[in-house]
């Protein structure tokens, strides 16, 4: 007798999952167990923090290096110097008495040795708004320059405590102005009608100025 043939099975979705079902385990327990790896990892980080980096290496600083003027540098600063105030007096003062001249150059001083003014000749005549009459464009004179250089020699001696030195407006005159003829000098910024009535001999003649 003839045996009965088998029918094929048929394909159903249920019965392909449960064929899968080991490799459907493997699969998810892999998966699972690789989200478990990444979420100790995670908590390990919050916890204790991440790993210390080696840190970025600063750049070197620079070393500081001061440097003084040399002689050369020096004597021509002075240059500069004395030339701007043989300037200054020929804007403000040419025409005036020796005396006049002089106390141009002591009112500049005056403001170098006042806490209220740079500490330097050159920038208090080179500040801005300051003093009209100078101009590097100005002509250097000759004797401008030996008045200029007699004065900074007596204001030098001064600080050495050397007695009388020839001091022909007191330190606290730091203002002027003038009428075209004459220099006035003041105490103070704002014109209170007292100006400095030239009473300290002058080394350079022997009459006050104006008379």
């Amino acid at each position: 007798m003839e045996e009965k043939r088998k029918r094929p099975r048929r394909s159903s979705l249920w019965s392909t999952l449960w064929d899968s079902y080991p490799a459907i385990c493997s699969v998810v327990s892999a998966f699972v167990l690789t989200m478990v790896i990444l979420f100790m990892a995670g908590l390990s980080v919050k916890i204790y923090g991440s790993p210390a980096k080696d840190p970025v290496p600063s750049p070197t600083p620079e070393i500081l290096v001061v440097r003084y003027a040399t002689p050369e540098e020096q004597a021509e600063r002075d240059r500069q110097m004395v030339e701007a105030l043989a300037q200054t007096v020929w804007g403000e003062a040419r025409g005036c008495s020796t005396t006049e001249q002089a106390a141009v150059v002591w009112c500049i001083l005056n403001r170098v040795d006042s806490p209220d003014f740079p500490n330097d000749p050159l920038m208090v005549v080179q500040q801005k708004g300051q003093f009209d009459g100078y101009d590097p464009d100005y002509p250097v004179e000759s004797e401008m320059v030996a008045l200029v250089e007699d004065v900074l020699t007596r204001w030098e001696l001064e600080d050495g405590m050397v007695g009388d030195i020839g001091r022909i407006l007191p330190e606290d005159y730091l203002f002027f102005e003038g009428d075209g003829t004459h220099n006035y000098f003041r105490q103070e910024y704002i014109k209170t009608g007292e100006t400095w009535d030239w009473s300290l001999p002058s080394p350079y003649e022997k009459s006050r100025p104006g008379r």
